[in-house]
């Protein structure tokens, strides 16, 4: 049986932020992705913003992402205008069915 301590998440959780080129913040919005760059058609799919850094973003999706795919993303609140162009570089699964994405920006 393994053990989880709190030394141990505190060391994960600093080895994450300290592969992290810019630090992340807090921010949830709605946003759109556009559909896959290797896909034809389709009308892209709206997720929801949850962090954002100058390097990249986290997001909440409805749908399995794949790991490598890339998208234009939008995003259009009352405070927030973002439009660019995103790689998905991780996809892990929610208790609640859906995925949280995470993405670099180029």
């Amino acid at each position: 049986m393994v053990s989880t301590t709190a030394a141990t998440i505190s060391d994960e959780t600093n080895a994450v932020m300290e592969r992290r080129r810019s630090p992340r913040t807090e921010r949830t919005a709605p946003a759109w992705l556009s559909s896959s760059s290797r896909s034809s058609g389709g009308n892209g799919l709206h997720v929801t913003l949850r962090d954002l850094s100058l390097h990249g973003a986290g997001l909440i999706s409805p749908t399995q992402l794949r790991v490598g795919e890339t998208h234009w993303m939008v995003v259009a609140d009352n405070q927030l205008r973002l439009s660019t162009r995103m790689k998905i570089v991780s996809v892990r699964p929610r208790e609640d069915g859906s995925y949280d994405i995470g993405c670099e920006f180029y």
